[in-house]
């Protein structure tokens, strides 16, 4: 049997069909696990969430895909130790399908019932807009890497999204953890969004040094050498 297309399960259209102690035959779910990355650590201080922008439905075969696709480029760019992933949606609607033989000769075995109700096919999750649907969590010198690795994670799906940015320490703000970042570091994030003060010169302070020093409040050095030569030579004299 063909695999139909995703775009005729993308859209929510009847009620969830989640009671499987009625049902059988449901494959199981192709997307490993919810938690990737430095599972150890709970207190990173930076949390980077993809946020949809429209309702539909996200079969669980492209949640593995979004999982591996930001896992790669994660561990790659900045390390395993130095982010968690999580995906926090679950596929609990069970999709069906009235299957039906094609290519050539299948005619005659294609004519199924109009409106029949399937057989199960798999799994998806119903997304809302506005759920946060992958959230990881980093340090402050990894968000460009992070935003990245969702950017490449939102081609996965159909929905249209974007990223949110906040930070876990309530005592500091993105900027802040940035600015730390940069400081430990040695170098600019780009695209961080960090503007730094220009620092504003005094008015007057060089102008009153120099005029200190030409008014003879210390003698300068070659002032000092030039009066005892003056006075060995009159002695010789």
């Amino acid at each position: 049997m063909a695999r139909v297309p995703a775009k005729m399960y993308r859209k929510i259209t009847q009620r969830p069909y989640t009671r499987r102690e009625f049902m059988g035959g449901v494959p199981g779910l192709r997307i490993l696990q919810f938690h990737s990355g430095n599972k150890k650590k709970l207190d990173f201080p930076v949390a980077l969430h993809l946020v949809t922008e429209e309702r539909g439905q996200l079969r669980h075969t492209a949640m593995e895909a979004m999982r591996i696709t930001a896992v790669r480029y994660m561990d790659k760019k900045a390390g395993r130790d130095n982010y968690h992933l999580h995906m926090r949606a679950y596929p609990h609607h069970v999709l069906r399908q009235n299957k039906q033989a094609s290519g050539a000769g299948a005619d005659r075995v294609s004519m199924g019932m109009r409106l029949s109700f399937g057989k199960p096919i798999g799994t998806a999750a119903r997304i809302y807009a506005g759920q946060q649907i992958v959230t990881i969590h980093t340090y402050a010198r990894a968000i460009e890497h992070a935003k990245e690795a969702l950017r490449k994670v939102s081609n996965k799906i159909a929905m249209p999204c974007h990223i949110d940015v906040e930070s876990e320490d309530a005592t500091r703000s993105v900027d802040e953890l940035l600015h730390v970042a940069e400081e430990a570091h040695g170098q600019t994030l780009k695209g961080a969004g960090v503007v730094e003060e220009p620092t504003e010169a005094v008015e007057g302070e060089e102008g009153e040094e120099v005029e200190g020093a030409a008014e003879g409040e210390e003698p300068a050095e070659g002032a000092e050498s030039e009066a005892p030569a003056a006075e060995s030579e009159e002695s010789q004299a």
